[in-house]
């Protein structure tokens, strides 16, 4: 294979490869995060079932009168996937400019001294999924 040929199929690749999201300006993400209710297992759950529903999978009591199995195996993976969410993921956050403001008093030979500063640049963080 020539140089000319692996640097196509880099590219291709490359190219075929998922983007990245894109990111939020900072501003949105503090505006709606307050507002987020959080996840719940039961909540997707019920919304997938419903779907299965309008799908025509059976989604009531099996025929002999058991429980149905396609309901609880939609439940596990739900719950699995929020568990591993909750417990492994890291978030991006933002710091609002203006969130973080810094005073320092003091004196020194030449009178008193007072400093108040604030961030003026968003910053990365991490936080948990509630």
């Amino acid at each position: 294979m020539n140089i000319k040929r692996l640097i196509e199929l880099v590219d291709n690749a490359l190219d075929a490869a998922r983007q990245p999201a894109r990111t939020m300006a900072a501003f949105l993400i503090y505006a709606t995060a307050v507002h987020r209710p959080g996840v719940s297992k039961l909540k997707i759950t019920s919304e997938i079932i419903a779907d299965n529903e309008t799908l025509g999978i059976n989604t009531g009591k099996m025929p002999d009168g058991t429980d149905n199995v396609v309901n609880e195996f939609v439940y596990n993976v739900v719950e699995k996937v929020v568990d591993t969410l909750k417990d492994d993921a890291m978030v991006e956050c933002v710091i609002p400019s203006g969130s973080v403001v810094v005073t320092a008093k003091g004196a020194n030979a030449g009178g008193p001294v007072v400093a108040v500063g604030t961030n003026i640049n968003n910053a990365k963080g991490y936080g948990i999924i509630r």
